[in-house]
């Protein structure tokens, strides 16, 4: 992990001017995710790329780590400095990233934040750039507790299972499906037993108590056409799995 002290971190990577219609993409280097290269490429002709959907800042779960760490990345060489939440985003998707051989898009370090001219102008087109992707992952930082995030996802899952039961069975109308309600003790997930309650309780933590749901962008990313995976440490679920539990548990 590149932490250093707050106030000794400096970076000198010059970033090339775009040309007309292109943007910036990453290449990930590293299986740590923290080792990247920048590379310019037109939106009609770039290569396939997953966009990071994520909040700028501190981690929602620090995990006793210091608040006043400075975090940093490898970026065409040079040390170049992001937030704590950005950095375990990477560290946590960037091997995936690697795996799946795409380009990464990441707004804090694909744009330059110092040229206001290019800031605006790319910012202007975020939009695109998410429809455009190939997936988006969005990043909702650290579990609080991991049996409860993975029996979360479990039951997230169940939901859609659920919610595409009850549509099958009544040939898709929606009006029936919206009408689908469980509750805590709902047997959705026989497995579990008595762990039901510890999955709603990570399901609360997951869409409710992060700052992630809380974003300006997040109306856009959720709704755009792009299929997007939701990640809490190494636990995701999909947008589809997102909407049925939002169905079932409203």
């Amino acid at each position: 992990m590149h932490a250093r002290p707050k106030g000794t971190l400096t970076f000198t990577i010059q970033y090339q001017p775009l040309q007309s219609g292109e943007f910036r993409f990453l290449r990930v280097l590293s299986d740590e995710g923290t080792v990247l290269e920048l590379e310019h490429a037109k939106l009609d002709s770039a290569p396939e790329y997953i966009a990071l959907s994520y909040t700028w800042g501190p981690a929602f779960v620090r995990n006793g780590r210091a608040p006043s760490a400075t975090y940093s990345v490898t970026l065409n060489g040079f040390m170049f400095p992001v937030e704590e939440n950005l950095h375990d985003a990477l560290i946590y998707l960037g091997r995936r990233v690697r795996a799946l051989d795409c380009s990464f898009w990441v707004d804090a370090i694909c744009i330059n934040q110092a040229d206001l001219n290019e800031r605006s102008s790319q910012v202007a087109r975020m939009r695109y750039i998410y429809e455009q992707a190939d997936e988006v992952f969005g990043w909702l930082g650290l579990p609080c507790d991991g049996d409860k995030t993975y029996l979360a996802v479990q039951m997230m899952r169940n939901c859609r299972q659920r919610v595409d039961d009850e549509a099958k069975a009544n040939n898709n109308q929606s009006i029936i499906v919206s009408s689908i309600k469980i509750s805590e003790d709902d047997d959705i997930f026989p497995k579990l037993g008595t762990k039901r309650h510890e999955a709603w309780l990570g399901v609360r933590d997951v869409l409710r108590d992060r700052p992630y749901w809380e974003r300006t962008w997040i109306y856009q990313e959720a709704t755009g056409r792009t299929l997007a995976y939701y990640f809490c440490g190494n636990c995701y679920f999909d947008k589809r799995d997102l909407r049925a539990t939002i169905v079932v548990s409203d």
